[in-house]
């Protein structure tokens, strides 16, 4: 949600409009007003959630991240 919304401020402070939002997967059905069209929704992924890392229940209980998802697959820890 955060890029998106800083991609829209950049856009509109040059002049551009936004013709729509599109996203593979989205937590966030609106942003800025404007709908997000997703293929995948958070109801598509049994169990998510999302927290600000202060706020995070797993990391406010001392657990430790076991690796790290990034575009080359997990990255074991």
């Amino acid at each position: 949600g955060r890029t998106v919304e800083k991609a829209i401020e950049c856009i509109e402070y040059y002049g551009g409009s936004i013709e729509g939002i599109s996203a593979m997967f989205t937590a966030a059905e609106v942003i800025n007003g404007r709908q997000v069209h997703s293929m995948f929704h958070i109801s598509d992924v049994e169990g998510y959630a999302s927290f600000k890392s202060d706020n995070c229940p797993l990391c406010n209980s001392g657990v430790k991240l076991d690796g790290i998802i990034t575009e080359n697959g997990v990255s074991v820890l």
